[in-house]
C-alpha cells in the first residue's frame, strides 16, 4: 500500500537510499542499482496478482510511478488492484485494505468505483466507467464493499 516503484525519481530518505544502493543516484556506478530495484522498469517480472493503493495528496510518496506501474502490469494481462484516492494522502482506508486484501486471496480482478473510477484494471478519479466492467450484486453483507467492480471475467 502507497509504495513507489521508480527509485530515480524518488527524492525522500537518499541519504538511507543512498548507503543501502551503494552511492547516490547521481553516480554512475550507483544509478543501476537504483534502476534494479525499481519495479516500473521490469513489470514482466511481476507474476502474481497485485494489490495497489494511493492517495493523490500524498507528500511522503507521489503516486505516479505506482500508478504507471498498475498501468504496466494491466497492459501485459496481469492481475491488478488500484485504489486511487483523489483526497487521501500517505495512507490507506480500512475498507481498501480489506478489499486489496480480499484480491490478492481470491486472485480475482476487482477495482472499486464510488468517487473514484475505473477503467480496465484500473481506477482513477472523474474518468466514466470502464466498457469491461461489470458491476457485482454486491451489498454491506457482501464478499467484498459495495460499489466494487469485476473486470476481465
Amino acid at each position: 500500500m502507497n509504495p513507489h516503484a521508480n527509485h530515480l525519481e524518488y527524492d525522500k530518505f537518499q541519504d538511507a537510499i543512498a548507503t543501502s544502493f551503494g552511492g547516490s543516484k547521481t553516480d554512475e556506478k550507483a544509478v543501476s542499482e537504483y534502476v534494479k530495484r525499481s519495479a516500473e522498469f521490469f513489470p514482466e517480472r511481476i507474476t502474481m496478482p497485485l494489490a495497489i493503493t494511493v492517495g493523490l495528496n500524498d507528500k511522503i510518496i507521489p503516486p505516479a510511478s505506482a500508478i504507471r506501474l498498475a498501468e504496466k502490469i494491466r497492459s501485459q494481462g496481469g492481475k491488478i488492484f488500484l485504489v486511487v484516492r483523489e483526497q487521501n494522502g500517505h495512507s490507506t482506508n480500512y475498507e481498501d485494505a480489506t478489499a486489496a486484501l480480499k484480491f490478492m486471496l481470491s486472485g480475482k480482478v476487482l477495482v472499486r468505483g464510488k468517487k473514484t473510477e475505473v477503467f480496465t484494471n484500473k481506477i482513477i478519479t472523474g474518468i466514466p466507467e470502464a466498457e469491461n466492467s461489470v458491476t457485482l450484486p454486491l451489498s454491506n453483507s457482501g464478499d467484498f464493499p459495495a460499489g466494487t467492480k469485476t473486470l476481465n471475467r
